[in-house]
């Protein structure tokens, strides 16, 4: 009888490993097995329409004032860079948010597709918005490839506010409500959420603040960015792009429509 319950409880044992081993190697597969285009899946004839919200400054410098748009990115074609990585050239067109005026053009985004990351590029800056692997506290240099030091001819250098921003995921594989609805796959990336003295608003003669985030949720893609930038000298915003502070501004995406 001895023997027979020594031996019934090592094939418990057994059974109790095996079974944690099984738990242990799901939920690590889980995340290993994550890739890039889980969270931006990109094809030719894509479409995402979001609402925009513009942050820009009042005539006085004072504060801000938003304007509302809606936002149509268009999936136009693919192909491979000089580096063989596939490619995607995307539109982006403007309209009223009655959409009585039809689509504008505004400008062309670009997304290619490394080994381990994804490369954002907009007007003429790129950066790195999805990086592996794809789990709670990962984190890279997402302006590394944003030249932030140098000046230009004019002596100014009206990136210098993005040098060294620290991306992170946060929140992975947890719901997130835009206006299409609620998602119950999402990832956010916290891409900058600083203050600087951090101080009372206008409180110090100079202040600058740069917040940024976005949101992708599994296997549709982004659903929410949000983005603004200000600095504040003396008693007014400043609104000159070729400063070292850049400009002041924001701009909000979220999502309405995928097709």
């Amino acid at each position: 009888m001895e023997k027979k319950l020594r031996l019934s409880y090592k094939i418990l044992g057994i059974l109790c490993i095996v079974v944690l081993s099984i738990g242990c190697a799901k939920k690590t597969g889980g995340i290993s097995l994550l890739q890039t285009t889980d969270l931006n899946p990109l094809s030719v004839g894509k479409v995402f329409i979001y609402r925009m919200d513009s942050t820009v400054l009042n005539p006085a410098r004072t504060g801000f004032v938003v304007k509302t748009y809606l936002a149509k990115d268009s999936v136009e074609s693919q192909f491979y860079d000089a580096t063989n990585r596939l490619t995607f050239r995307i539109y982006r067109y403007i309209s009223d948010t009655a959409n009585q005026y039809g689509w504008n053009y505004a400008s062309t985004i670009f997304e290619t597709f490394d080994a381990n990351h994804i490369e954002h590029n907009e007007n003429n800056l790129k950066f790195v918005t999805i990086s592996l692997p794809i789990t709670d506290g990962n984190s890279w240099y997402g302006n590394r490839l944003i030249n932030t030091d140098t000046a230009d001819n004019n002596g100014n250098t009206p990136h210098k506010f993005l040098d060294k921003w620290l991306y992170s995921f946060q929140n992975c594989n947890t719901p997130y409500t835009v206006l299409k609805g609620t998602y119950d796959s999402t990832y956010t990336i916290l891409q900058q959420d600083e203050l600087s003295p951090n101080a009372p608003i206008g409180s110090v003669p100079y202040q600058s603040k740069s917040y940024s985030v976005e949101i992708y949720a599994k296997n549709t893609g982004l659903i929410y960015k949000e983005f603004l930038h200000w600095t504040w000298q003396q008693s007014a915003y400043t609104d000159n792009p070729l400063s070292d502070d850049g400009l002041s501004y924001g701009i909000k995406l979220n999502l309405i429509e995928v097709r």
